[in-house]
C-alpha cells in the first residue's frame, strides 16, 4: 500500500535559550500577513580558489506524515504541509548535492566536478549581467558608449548602433537580465554534501530530500518572488529579532539579513488550496486557533503527533 507524502517546511530550529513555541506562532503570524518568506545564505563552498553562493530560498522537505515528527526534532516543530502537486506548482525544485574535493590543493583526479560546475555557473551568471548592463544602457545611450567591465579589464568604445546590433545576435528570447535571474535562482538549487573537506559519512543533508523554491525566477506568469515592503520588513524582523536583524555578508555587501529577505508571490485566497494543515505543539494549539491572522487563512491547524522532548 502507498503512502501518501507531502512537503514540510519546519520551523523554528532548536536552540538554546530560545522560547521556540513563541517564535514559531510569530512566524506562523508573519506567514498568515505577509507570505512565505525566502531567507538569504551565503554559501562557502570551502574551495582554495574561493567560491561564495549568494542563495535566497524556501527550503521545504518531502516526508510521510509519520516521518514529520522526526524532522522537527532538527528543523522545529512547528510546520505548514503542502501537496506534493502544490508544491511544485509553486515551483519547487529538488536540491543538487554537490561533493566537496575530498583534500586541499590541485587535485589530479576530478573529485572537484561539483566544484567546477558551480563556479562556471557563477562566471556565466556575472558575464550575463554584464550583458544586461550593456542592454540597459544600449537602449538609451545615443553615440559612442564606453564599455568597461571592471578597473581590470581594458575599456573599449563602441558605437551604440553596433552594441544593439550585437545584442540582438546574442540574444534568444529572454533577455541578458532574465538569464542573469534564472541563473541566480539555479545557484540556490546547490547545497554540499560535506564541510571542511572532512567527508561526512552520514551525509545528513543529502538524506533529507530537500526541496527549494529559490527566488528570482521569471516565467511567462512574471517574477516569483518580490522584495518586501518597509512593513512587511517590521512584520517579519518581529517574529525573530536576532536572526533577521544580524548582518550577513552578501555578494556584494554586507546587509542586515531582512534587507535580503524576499517573500513568494502567492495570493492569500490560494493557501486553502496547496497547504493541507498547519502543524504545531498540542501546547499551543488553542492559542494558534485563536490568533485570527494565522486562522484568516482558512487551513486546518492541528496537533503536531506528540515527541519526546531532547
Amino acid at each position: 500500500m502507498s503512502v501518501e507524502r507531502f512537503f514540510y517546511h519546519s520551523f523554528p530550529r532548536p536552540r538554546k535559550g530560545q522560547d521556540s513555541d513563541k517564535i514559531g506562532i510569530a512566524i506562523l503570524e508573519s506567514i498568515a500577513r505577509v507570505g512565505l518568506i525566502l531567507t538569504p545564505e551565503l554559501l562557502d563552498f570551502q574551495h582554495p580558489d574561493g567560491l561564495l553562493a549568494a542563495q535566497t530560498r524556501l527550503c521545504l522537505t518531502e516526508l510521510q506524515p509519520t516521518e514529520v515528527v522526526e524532522h522537527g526534532r532538527k528543523f522545529g516543530y512547528f510546520s505548514v504541509e503542502i501537496r506534493s502537486e502544490m508544491a511544485r506548482r509553486l515551483g519547487a525544485l529538488p536540491v543538487m548535492y554537490i561533493p566537496q574535493p575530498t583534500h586541499y590543493g590541485p587535485t589530479t583526479y576530478f573529485d572537484d566536478a561539483g566544484f567546477q560546475i558551480i563556479k562556471q555557473l557563477s562566471e556565466t551568471q556575472q558575464v550575463m549581467s554584464f550583458l544586461g548592463e550593456i542592454e540597459k544602457f544600449g537602449e538609451k545611450a545615443r553615440g559612442r558608449l564606453k564599455i568597461q567591465r571592471s578597473p581590470e579589464h581594458e575599456a573599449i568604445e563602441l558605437e551604440v548602433s553596433q552594441i544593439r546590433s550585437l545584442c540582438s545576435n546574442l540574444k534568444h528570447e529572454s533577455s541578458f537580465t532574465q538569464i542573469a535571474a534564472t541563473l541566480k535562482g539555479l545557484a540556490s538549487l546547490f547545497y554540499t554534501t560535506d564541510n571542511q573537506y572532512s567527508l561526512n559519512p552520514r551525509l545528513d543533508y543529502y538524506r533529507q530530500r530537500e526541496w527549494r523554491i529559490a527566488s528570482d525566477m521569471v516565467t511567462k506568469r512574471g517574477r516569483n518572488s518580490e522584495f518586501l515592503s518597509e512593513e512587511e520588513k517590521s512584520i517579519v524582523k518581529k517574529a525573530n529579532p536576532t536572526f533577521f536583524d544580524c548582518p550577513i555578508d552578501w555578494s556584494d555587501r554586507k546587509a542586515r539579513r531582512i534587507e535580503l529577505c524576499q517573500k513568494l508571490v502567492l495570493e492569500k485566497e490560494s493557501w486553502p488550496i496547496f497547504a493541507t494543515r498547519m502543524l504545531v505543539p498540542s501546547s499551543v494549539l488553542e492559542k494558534v486557533r485563536a490568533n485570527e491572522a494565522i486562522a484568516s487563512l482558512n487551513v486546518p491547524i492541528e496537533a503536531m503527533p506528540e515527541h519526546r522532548a531532547d
